[in-house]
């Protein structure tokens, strides 16, 4: 008995194959969605552009991948196989690019590839990649599917649809309202801030971290020097969980007019991403800029933003 070309054991496994590439495209779209605030910062900590342009990066790239992992579930790879030349484009950019942070920052960096959900050191990475590379060779040698006009353009709309999910469902906000519903205010003398009217400058600090220290020191002077400025450090856990800590911060820093919140630890990371101090330019609860330095920071800066229009 002949079994037909199409139930071939090659046929299935070439399915698998695509099936299993996809499977592993839209978990690694997903899971730099939780939160993605830390793959955001992973691509504006690593290359030279604004927080909103990697916010903008960081959503093109999400949707795109997880638009190409369902095509490549239901095996649809369009005009010229453009769907598979695109996977390996993709893994081609993605390997290289956790080269250069396996070179510079040796194989303990965590490349973000999969999120929070499955930490991978570089050679990991690459070892994953490369596998992956290989399974999409397979897939454009073996491929011989006539694709139909109709298909061909089916082929454009997935990915589209996909790569302006991100956009328009996943918030492009710092998640001031899920903060507020947790946070533990340690309000001074005067009245709590609600962050999300108006401007503001966001410091994410820890009490123990130096360089969040020399950064709040800095505040406090400017903050002397333009009472008006609205910053406020955020800090995670309680006002009264580390009150000697807090003193002491307080004390080296003589930052103790800027108003500060306390927020709860898992919060704190999803907002203030992987390091600290991480300052944010809040217009309402839209993330205007961040500071990646605050050794550079200036009171006329800060001030033309906020006065700004």
């Amino acid at each position: 008995m002949t079994i037909p070309a199409k139930y071939s054991i090659s046929r299935i496994i070439f399915y698998i194959l695509s099936i299993t590439l996809g499977l592993l495209f839209l978990f690694s779209a997903f899971s730099k969605t939780i939160p993605i605030s830390l793959f955001i910062d992973n691509i504006y900590n690593r290359f030279s552009i604004t927080y909103q342009a990697a916010s903008l990066l960081a959503r093109f790239i999400i949707g795109f991948e997880a638009g190409l992992g369902v095509l490549l579930i239901i095996g649809l790879y369009g005009k010229w196989r453009w769907v598979l030349y695109s996977v390996f484009g993709l893994l081609v950019a993605f390997t290289a690019f956790i080269l250069v942070i396996w070179i510079q920052e040796g194989n303990e960096a965590d490349c973000g590839c999969m999120g929070e959900m499955v930490k991978l050191n570089p050679m990991w990475s690459v070892i994953k990649n490369i596998l992956m590379l290989a399974m999409v060779v397979i897939l454009i040698v073996k491929d011989r599917k006539k694709e139909t006009t109709s298909r061909y353009y089916f082929a454009w709309i997935i990915p589209v649809i996909f790569i302006c999910y991100p956009f328009i469902f996943v918030p492009g906000e710092l998640g001031i309202d899920k903060m507020y519903a947790v946070t533990y205010n340690d309000s001074l003398t005067a009245p709590p801030v609600d962050l999300r009217d108006g401007k503001h400058i966001v410091a994410f600090m820890s009490l123990t971290c130096s360089h969040c220290r020399e950064a709040a020191a800095k505040f406090a002077r400017m903050k002397k020097e333009d009472p008006d400025m609205p910053v406020i450090f955020i800090f995670s856990g309680k006002a009264d969980q580390y009150p000697d800590i807090l003193k002491d911060f307080l004390s080296e820093t003589q930052s103790g007019q800027i108003q500060r919140h306390f927020i709860p630890k898992s919060i704190f990371r999803e907002l203030a991403g992987r390091g600290v101090p991480s300052i944010f330019m809040l217009n309402g609860t839209e993330i205007e800029d961040k500071i990646d330095n605050y050794k550079n920071m200036s009171v006329k800066r800060l001030k033309d933003w906020y006065q700004g229009a």
